[in-house]
């Protein structure tokens, strides 16, 4: 099939195009989730605090 006998070669072919196809779809499974962590209420009042700072400036 192709001009190509070989077993080991179609396996080659065989498991790049698989990775690919994994790949692809890992990425599209993870798009857009970040790696940091939620803010924490701390955080929310610091920046509600620097947003009213700056709003009387």
């Amino acid at each position: 099939m192709l001009g190509i006998e070989d077993f080991w070669i179609w396996s080659a072919y065989l498991l790049c195009i698989l990775s690919t196809l994994v790949c692809v779809v890992y990425g599209a499974l993870m798009w857009n989730k970040g790696t940091e962590p939620a803010p924490s209420p701390e955080d929310v009042a610091w920046a509600k605090e620097e947003e009213k700072i700056d709003e009387e400036l």
